[in-house]
């Protein structure tokens, strides 16, 4: 293995089992046993840098990520387990950084499964579609993850645990609520879910309470969060469960309590939920048209009624939140609207903004850092195309003001409980 201006150093048995203790340690949050395996590693060795670019990933600093990774090649490495994490974790650094991660996860996959180990094969495979998750490729996916647990379902637990973990993911994404709770009742079935890292059991529980709270469930949803106490420590997953204790209370009393949680330190999958709630709560307008008058949605963010006040104009549009679509008065729909895909995310943006300048909307959307925005054309190409086809849509939905943008009609936002019912045979 041949690091830049770092000579190789000889990966003995003993290393990598040093090292494989060290990776358990860090994925069941054991932190500081990981600490001191990184001191029995030698110095500058790959092992240690992929320990210390996991610690960086834990502190969020993913620039730092990334240029420990990036300073090893991955031709060169000659061990397929470590090949395979090396390329792995640049995957999920590339991910975290806007930046295109498929092909690190697809090349991490070959690695693992020339040496057999068939969990982090199953594990790259499922990441590799994150980027295609972004885009709202959403059936594709569910079809991989069938495909991977038609294939191992008889190797071992969690490699299945990992796949329904996927699953619920992508059903909850789509808000496929009745193909949700048979995903849940599989992870719950003998503890399986306890097969997955310390921090997707966690991640997992999270869901199965937001669930419950949006199927109406508020008993149900108090003892979850009652069991959640063995899994707290992360600060997202702490700040997603103040969210979703707060959804409980209003659920409960009726009120609307101001938020006790911060949107944009809740779980990624979580932000654009927790943010909408929170807007409603503190009774920030939604609304952006200039030339209709419409009040604020009421204290109810669950969307069990509809509120009496709202007037609607020929101009105004309903974003029903929950079912991901954009409707007309009558509630006849217009288009989809499903979270995580780039359309979600331009339309959460000029919600939330009266006018929003052109350069702070490529970001929002694309997810594109400073460097990104100044040396990539492609961006504002993009984000052109994306705002002529909502208008083509809708004439006028979205007004170009050439460095700024905002909405040309009014949208209110409906969060409502939409549970459909599905065959058996369909999951």
């Amino acid at each position: 293995m041949i690091k830049k201006n770092i000579q190789p150093i000889e990966i003995t048995d003993e290393i990598v089992r040093f090292y494989e203790l060290a990776v358990s340690s860090y994925l069941n949050n054991d932190f500081v046993t990981t600490e001191k395996l990184i001191k029995t590693l030698p110095d500058k060795s790959l092992p240690q840098d992929l320990i210390l670019a996991r610690l960086k990933r834990k502190e969020g600093k993913h620039d730092e990520m990334l240029e420990i990774l990036t300073s090893w090649e991955p031709n060169a490495v000659p061990t397929p387990v470590l090949k395979g994490d090396l390329l792995f974790l640049m995957g999920q650094a590339s991910y975290f950084k806007g930046l295109p991660s498929k092909c690190h996860y697809l090349k991490a996959a070959e690695s693992f499964r020339q040496c057999g180990l068939w969990d982090r094969f199953a594990r790259s495979v499922l990441n590799a579609t994150l980027d295609d998750l972004l885009e709202g490729n959403y059936e594709s996916a569910l079809e991989l993850c069938d495909d991977i647990e038609n294939k191992f379902s008889a190797l071992a637990p969690p490699v299945i645990a990992m796949v329904l973990r996927t699953k619920l993911r992508i059903l909850v994404l789509m808000n496929e609520l009745a193909r949700v709770r048979p995903v849940i009742a599989a992870l719950r079935e003998k503890n399986l879910f306890l097969e997955l890292p310390r921090r997707d059991q966690a991640i997992f529980l999270l869901y199965e309470i937001d669930f419950e709270l949006t199927s109406g469930k508020s008993t149900k949803a108090k003892d979850l969060i009652g069991d959640m106490t063995p899994w707290l420590g992360e600060g997202d997953i702490n700040e997603t469960l103040l969210f979703l204790k707060w959804r409980l209370l209003t659920q409960k009393s009726g009120i609307t309590p101001v938020p006790s949680f911060n949107p944009e330190k809740c779980l990624e999958s979580f932000c654009e939920k927790a943010r909408f709630f929170a807007c409603l709560a503190e009774n920030k307008e939604l609304s952006v048209s200039q030339d209709a008058e419409v009040k604020n949605w009421p204290n109810d963010p669950f969307g069990k009624s509809s509120p009496p006040e709202i007037k609607f104009s020929m101009d105004s549009l309903v974003w029903n939140h929950s079912k991901g679509e954009v409707s007309d008065p009558s509630g006849r729909s217009i288009f989809k609207v499903l979270p995580g895909g780039q359309k979600f995310r331009l339309i959460s943006a000029l919600v939330i903004n009266k006018k929003i300048s052109k350069w702070q909307l490529i970001a929002d959307v694309h997810g594109a850092t400073d460097e990104q925005l100044a040396n990539d054309p492609s961006l504002q190409h993009n984000l052109h195309v994306l705002v002529s086809r909502l208008n083509k849509i809708i004439p006028g939905l979205i007004l170009d003001g050439g460095e700024t943008y905002n909405l040309g009609k009014t949208i209110l936002i409906k969060e409502t409980i939409n549970v459909r019912t599905q065959p058996t045979s369909a999951l």
